[in-house]
């Protein structure tokens, strides 16, 4: 990768990858193994299928790390900057997260609300000058956590 990556993004980039290559290839079904037993269970969980490619099944199977060889030999390719890869082995560089992390956000222009003095004083610990509305404030709160 040419950005920074925690170890779980980085199994998440790698079966997205994975993914993206296999709808290249056509592929009618994907089996893929991997480390993480976050990944898998996200991945078998409710999994709706969006665009127009589907795939006819996949399989993804959780395996420890002793016996995913093929991964842990990959992770070692990878960490010397694929230096050490093997003839006829495609290399692939991502050069930015599937996931954008710097998108603008336009904020719109808000209205006042029943909830602002809630947050005021949950933040910042401002109440109203009202005693009544003050109290009121402080009995609303308790419901609510930022």
């Amino acid at each position: 990768f040419e950005f920074k990556a925690t170890n779980n993004e980085a199994k998440y980039e790698a079966l997205l990858a994975e993914i993206k290559a296999a709808i290249e290839l056509e592929a009618d079904y994907l089996q893929i193994k991997s480390d993480s037993l976050l990944v898998v269970n996200q991945m078998t969980g409710v999994y709706q299928a969006k665009g127009d490619h589907k795939f006819k099944g996949f399989k993804i199977d959780q395996v420890s790390r002793h016996q995913n060889h093929r991964a842990d030999v990959l992770a070692k390719i990878a960490a010397n900057g694929g230096q050490s890869l093997p003839r006829g082995i495609p290399l692939q560089v991502i050069s930015q997260p599937s996931i954008a992390t710097n998108k603008e956000i336009f904020s719109l222009d808000r209205q006042p609300c029943w909830m602002d003095p809630i947050v005021a004083y949950l933040l910042e610990g401002e109440l109203p000058e009202e005693p009544d509305q003050a109290r009121r404030i402080k009995r609303l709160s308790v419901r609510y956590c930022l």
